[in-house]
């Protein structure tokens, strides 16, 4: 039973069914749906101001962004619910990756960024994902997490400035 107040300032009951949208929900309102409504309605507005890379990207960057992403990962041979795990900053390419993922239907585990190595083996272990994107500056961390993993990753990807390792 929910329970509202009215503009009179009367309390007013009432029953509701949230289950009657419950199947048009996760078939309509998908994150990936979402993101192309925006860029319909929003395409040269900023979606996302990332201060770390100082840049920013408009609805439409971001989609054509993860676009290339997700066509990136499908190429490489991923397929629905393969696992990319990301290790990475709060930053822009994070944003494309998340939603690249979601385009290819692929599963990404939410990582904190701040994790070592040993703690990043165990998740890589349990996910057993197919690519590993990271971020240059966690390069070290990420390569000693691979090398210690026993399901290793088929592809990674380092994103951000840096120079790439052998």
């Amino acid at each position: 039973m929910e329970k509202i107040i009215n503009k009179e300032g009367e309390e007013m009951a009432f029953n509701v069914d949230y289950t009657v949208f419950k199947d048009v929900w996760e078939k309509e309102y998908t994150l990936t749906r979402q993101l192309y409504r925006n860029v319909v309605k929003y395409a040269d507005k900023v979606a996302i101001i990332d201060p770390y890379r100082d840049k920013a990207l408009t609805y439409k960057e971001w989609d054509e962004a993860s676009n290339r992403f997700a066509h990136a990962l499908i190429d490489a041979g991923m397929g629905p619910q393969d696992v990319v795990m990301a290790d990475m900053f709060n930053t822009y390419e994070w944003f494309i990756v998340y939603m690249g993922a979601a385009k290819a239907r692929a599963v990404l585990p939410l990582l904190n960024f701040m994790l070592p190595e040993g703690q990043l083996c165990k998740l890589m272990d349990g996910s057993k994902p197919t690519v590993f994107v990271y971020d240059a500056a966690l390069t070290n961390v990420c390569l000693k997490t691979i090398e210690l993993a026993k399901n290793k990753p088929k592809l990674c990807v380092m994103c951000g400035e840096g120079e790439l390792p052998d």
